[in-house]
Formats: structure tokens, C-alpha cells, sequence
């Protein structure tokens, strides 16, 4: 049987998850319910007494919106990560701060920079492009696609 917890914000199944104190039941029917509002832009959240319900936004044009928020951003993590994997973003932190130390850039610094140049110029995009959705109305928001803009072409 399903269940939901208000204080891991999640559904848990009592034949595979230990289930916290707070945990209650939930029929399937109301745990379809509730995923589906969520694909719709709803949040689901726990009343006061702790039951699941669906937080829907202000408005539909707002749920439109911030899914497509989420979208941008998104497709500027994946690629960020395709220049430089977060392990590789550190070790670029590690390199320009131990240059700064020392005075002058090494070769390996000059390469974290570059690629700290072309992650800033990624999420400037990625800021113009969120900045776009501001004035949409409904039915061009709808068809905005955030991975297909040609601001992202404009990174050097």
C-alpha cells in the first residue's frame, strides 16, 4: 500500500520502505490523483494534518511558465556539463585559486578559465532566454521551446 509522508515530502510503499511515523495511507485512486495534478503543474504538499493534497499554481499561465523555467535551465546544466563535469569545475576552482596564491596563470588556470568563460556565457543565455518567457502570452509560451532557442547558438 502506498503512503505519504509530510516530512520526506513523498509517497513511500509499506512493502518496501520503512515508513516514518507520520506516514498515512493513501488509496491508489487518490495516489493517481495526485501524480496526475503534479504533471500538470501542481505541488503536492501535506495539510495540517498531515494527508497529501494538490497545490495548484495561481494560475495556469504560471505552471506553463515555470515549467518551461525548469526547461531553461535544464538544457543550461546539460550544457555546462558537457564542457566541464562538476568534479572538473572543481578541480578549475582549485587551479585558479592556487594561481591567484602564486601570481600568474599557468597553463592548466588558462584552461580553467576558458572553460569558466564559456559555463559564464551559458548562463547569461540561459537568463536572457528565462527572461523572454516575462511577456509571453499564453499561446506562445506554450509553444516556446527553451531547447531549440537561438540565443544558446550565440555562445561562443
Amino acid at each position: 500500500m502506498i503512503h505519504w509522508s509530510a516530512s520526506r515530502a513523498g509517497f513511500l510503499h509499506g512493502g518496501i520502505h520503512d515508513l516514518p511515523d507520520d506516514a498515512v495511507p493513501v488509496s491508489d485512486k487518490r495516489h493517481r490523483a495526485l501524480l496526475a495534478g503534479n504533471a500538470r503543474g501542481g505541488r503536492i504538499v501535506s495539510d495540517a494534518r498531515g494527508r497529501p493534497r494538490l497545490e495548484m499554481p495561481a494560475s495556469r499561465i504560471e505552471a506553463i511558465r515555470a515549467a518551461k523555467t525548469r526547461a531553461i535551465k535544464a538544457e543550461a546544466r546539460r550544457r555546462i556539463l558537457a564542457i566541464a563535469p562538476l568534479h572538473r569545475q572543481a578541480n578549475d576552482n582549485a587551479a585558479l585559486a592556487a594561481a591567484a596564491l602564486v601570481g600568474h596563470l599557468n597553463e592548466l588556470a588558462n584552461a580553467a578559465l576558458d572553460r569558466r568563460a564559456r559555463i559564464d556565457a551559458i548562463r547569461a543565455r540561459s537568463n536572457e532566454i528565462e527572461a523572454l518567457l516575462a511577456d509571453l502570452e499564453r499561446p506562445a509560451l506554450e509553444a516556446f521551446n527553451p531547447v531549440e532557442n537561438a540565443l544558446w547558438e550565440t555562445v561562443p
